[in-house]
């Protein structure tokens, strides 16, 4: 997806699925500018080549303040 005011250009990646995580990991795959729809019939074909570090990598992390 695109969006152009004047000099100011501004890209995004969409990820739609039926759950959040599948949704964000289906952002990282069409960058930049890209969509892409995880429905339940393509799930498989879309995720099982992925490897873990890109399941993982899609998962925030919270790191607990010291002290």
């Amino acid at each position: 997806m695109l969006l152009e005011s004047g000099p100011l250009v501004v890209t995004c990646s969409v990820g739609v699925a039926p759950n959040k995580l599948v949704a964000k990991i289906a952002s990282e795959l069409d960058k930049p500018d890209g969509l892409t729809v995880v429905t339940l019939d393509n799930l498989h074909t879309l995720l099982d080549p992925l490897s873990g570090t890109a399941v993982l990598n899609a998962v925030p992390v919270q790191v607990a303040p010291v002290g």
